[in-house]
């Protein structure tokens, strides 16, 4: 397993890479983090490459100092999953969201069809 992080301009975005295959981004819900993921993690890595990361503010991310008192929406965070895409250099993805995960999906998705096989979502709101 890769766990380490992912430093943008606004903040420190952790994540976790297991298995191989398709890969899979499993993105959680408000006030949650990557552990809710843990048992999907444990079945899917055995035929993909899983993808766990905690959300801007989340888990083990966190902003940026110039950043801490900004509000931040969901097209930010779909933003910061293209950015960890480039930066594992995937050019396409499955995603996984719950709550507001689902809505991150959902707006990463519409910004950015040409790299997206499937979206799942659970519970969103948007």
């Amino acid at each position: 397993m890769k766990s380490t992080y992912l430093d943008t301009h606004e903040a420190q975005l952790y994540y976790e890479v297991v298995g191989h295959g398709t890969p899979v981004l499993m993105l959680h819900g408000n006030s949650q983090s990557h552990h809710v993921f843990h048992s999907y993690k444990r079945n899917l890595q055995k035929s993909y490459q899983v993808i766990l990361m905690d959300s801007r503010g989340h888990g083990f991310s966190h902003l940026k100092d110039s950043w801490a008192n900004r509000l931040f929406t969901i097209h930010d965070m779909a933003l910061d999953v293209a950015a960890l895409l480039d930066k594992l250099h995937i050019s396409k993805i499955i995603l996984f969201g719950f709550s507001d995960g689902a809505n991150i999906a959902l707006e990463f998705s519409r910004l950015y069809p040409e790299r997206t096989l499937a979206v799942i979502s659970a519970s969103g709101n948007a």
